[in-house]
């Protein structure tokens, strides 16, 4: 008879502990204030990265008091992004490579100008070369990687026709940061490094004679009202990643580790594909194809030759992987043959 009744209080008090540790859970909420891309860079923070965070908590079932904001509303300076981070002003980071590539030089390696030029070449970079930003950061910052994304290819619109990647020479051209310099210069082109908002008027008062971005922010952004040529040609990929601070990844259990991943994992699949999306229509777009979601512009597209591509792939890694590599061997020894085994084997195979 005792053991007949013993069952029915064992049931019961294992409701009871059940009860108290999903309460108990709840509780013991974990705050996470999130930084993501500045509001202009469009749908991607707008449609893609902002519904994620907000939803975050709903859909992973973690408990997590999310605060999200792009970068624009939080008067933090995305060059600082490892830093702030490290110091724990914030939790987790749309962070932005090449902004931070002078703290983190193995940043900028994963996208070196001119190497990647196509999305699937792109994907098997990420997905190869991820693990060792992941451990360049978590050694020398104490931030761990979650994942990685691309705006797409990173082309250029010109005022004026160009036939060929030689024609750049003695033309002024707006680049988004000075890692692009030496590319520009080899080329025989005038690097102009010019914000993105000012870029458009840039181009109207004729400061510049051609513009590099992608293909969705030139004509999101008007630029392409002033840049009637464009060649799709990729001096870049924007790639760019998502970043927490090592602390309070480790306020997490194993458990809770694995199913944030998995959402991160799962968003940024979707990432890759609306990143994608958004580059064909743009395209089409911009040169009065079949417009879905976007501006019309009437712009001539200049296809770039196997020749132009093979030229400006051998000059970058000719002037600036040899300039990067320096200063990544600095902090990670042997940073340039992991680069070589890993990316090096994936880029060589595409080479034209």
């Amino acid at each position: 008879m005792l053991k007949a009744n013993i069952w029915p209080r064992i049931f019961v008090l294992s409701l009871v502990m059940g009860i108290f540790g999903y309460a108990w859970q709840q509780l013991n909420e974990l705050t996470l204030y999130v930084v993501g891309q500045p509001s202009s860079v469009g749908p991607l923070q707008s449609k893609m990265e902002a519904p994620f965070f907000t939803a975050l908590r709903q859909k992973s079932k973690l408990p997590l008091d999310i605060t999200y904001k792009p970068l624009n509303e939080t008067g933090l300076i995305d060059a600082y992004q490892l830093q702030t981070l490290q110091d724990g002003v914030i939790d987790l980071a749309s962070l932005r490579f090449i902004q931070n590539s002078k703290v983190e030089p193995a940043l900028a390696g994963i996208d070196l100008p001119g190497l990647i030029q196509d999305f699937d070449t792109a994907r098997r970079v990420t997905t190869n070369y991820g693990p060792t930003l992941d451990h360049y950061l978590q050694r020398q910052h104490n931030i761990k990687l979650l994942g990685l994304w691309t705006f797409g290819p990173q082309q250029i619109f010109c005022k004026t026709r160009i036939n060929n990647i030689k024609s750049f020479s003695g033309m002024k051209i707006r680049i988004p940061s000075s890692f692009m310099s030496p590319l520009i210069s080899k080329l025989g082109g005038i690097p102009a490094v010019i914000s993105f908002d000012e870029t458009k008027q840039a181009l109207a008062i004729g400061l510049v004679d051609c513009a590099i971005t992608s293909i969705a922010s030139a004509n999101s952004a008007g630029w392409t009202e002033y840049t009637p040529y464009y060649i799709p040609l990729a001096f870049g990929f924007g790639i760019n990643g998502y970043a927490i601070s090592m602390k309070k990844w480790n306020e997490l259990s194993s458990w809770q580790q694995a199913t944030f991943q998995k959402s991160i994992n799962s968003y940024l699949n979707d990432h890759w594909k609306y990143s994608r999306q958004i580059y064909i229509n743009a395209r089409e777009c911009s040169t009065r194809r079949l417009c879905q979601d976007g501006k019309s512009f009437p712009l001539i597209e200049i296809s770039p030759s196997k020749s132009d591509i093979t030229f400006l792939q051998n000059v970058s890694r000719a002037t600036i992987k040899k300039s990067w590599a320096s200063q990544c061997e600095l902090i990670h020894h042997g940073c340039l043959s992991q680069w070589e085994k890993v990316i090096g084997s994936i880029l060589q195979s595409k080479m034209f």
